[in-house]
């Protein structure tokens, strides 16, 4: 499902957008941790009183529950504790909770990307259910809070919500403007995780001030509506359309690797406005699930 929304007003924002985060010399942002931070950061701003009393109460729990080298002290820092605790072994089993690996190709039933709910659309519903519920045990409640958190970060990067084959990107090696890093990990995947965020949002000294300035309430109005499976179908429609879509040369379905795609300014005038949106409306749609869960 498509959500509607205000094609008009919303192009102006991100135009207005684009031009607002021109090119730095020394980029800072990234949709590794920082571009997480940066939709908490979004989030936060758009809480109720009644959720923010929430959360504090649940955050309070840190104290006893925390995980050692993995701190988080506020939202931001919870927007990143799933990829912190990732490496450990004890969190081992939470690797495929990141993604909705659906394939690009041809239609294949959930049951197969998604066994026994072992992907991000399954364990994002299931866990915000432990969120919302007061009865759930102190220790669950905060680490269901610190999964959604940053699990709605990921399920609005659009190759964290498909496939071809080819690890949602990562064996698609690219130079994004002539840069391949002179590391293998340079690839389709990397780009729209790090270097075209970093790309777009450098340089700015508030990033959520400058995207929630420009946002039109029709807009967040309509992000709202649907659910966490409509929002990873979102995501897979744009990896279709842009991520895999605009790439210089068209690969078939199920390539893997080959050919190094040289990303210019045409892709990222294609993508450049797409990630700031998806930025943008995980921040919305995060602080809406925050505000439901906690009220």
């Amino acid at each position: 499902m498509r959500h509607p929304r205000s094609r008009s007003r919303f192009a102006r924002t991100l135009t207005v957008l684009t031009l607002f985060c021109a090119l730095s010399a020394k980029p800072a942002w990234c949709w590794g941790d920082a571009a997480h931070r940066l939709t908490a950061s979004i989030a936060e701003r758009l809480l109720t009183p009644q959720a923010r009393e929430g959360l504090a109460r649940i955050l309070a729990d840190e104290a006893g529950y925390g995980v050692p080298g993995c701190p988080v002290k506020d939202l931001q820092d919870a927007s990143v504790w799933a990829d912190c605790v990732r490496p450990q072994a004890a969190y081992a089993y939470t690797a495929h909770w990141h993604f909705d690996d659906i394939p690009i190709c041809g239609h294949t039933p959930r049951e197969a990307w998604c066994v026994d709910g072992d992907c991000l659309s399954a364990q994002t519903e299931r866990l915000l259910g432990v969120l919302a519920d007061p009865a759930a045990l102190r220790r669950e409640r905060l680490e269901a809070l610190k999964f959604v958190v940053h699990f709605l970060g990921d399920l609005h990067q659009p190759l964290h919500a498909a496939n071809n084959a080819d690890r949602g990107g990562n064996d698609v090696p690219t130079s994004f403007f002539g840069s391949t890093d002179n590391d293998r990990r340079q690839n389709l995947h990397r780009v729209w995780d790090t270097r075209l965020p970093e790309r777009l949002l450098a340089g700015q000294s508030d990033p959520a001030g400058a995207l929630l300035a420009r946002l039109a309430p029709a807009d967040a109005d309509a992000w709202r509506l649907g659910g966490i499976r409509d929002w990873v179908g979102e995501s897979h429609a744009i990896a279709l359309a842009v991520a895999y879509g605009a790439l210089p040369r068209l690969r078939t379905c199920n390539e893997r690797g080959g050919e190094r795609e040289v990303l210019d300014e045409a892709y990222y005038e294609r993508a450049a406005p797409v990630a700031a949106g998806q930025l943008l409306k995980a921040g919305v749609r995060l602080a809406d699930v925050l505000n439901r869960a906690l009220r």
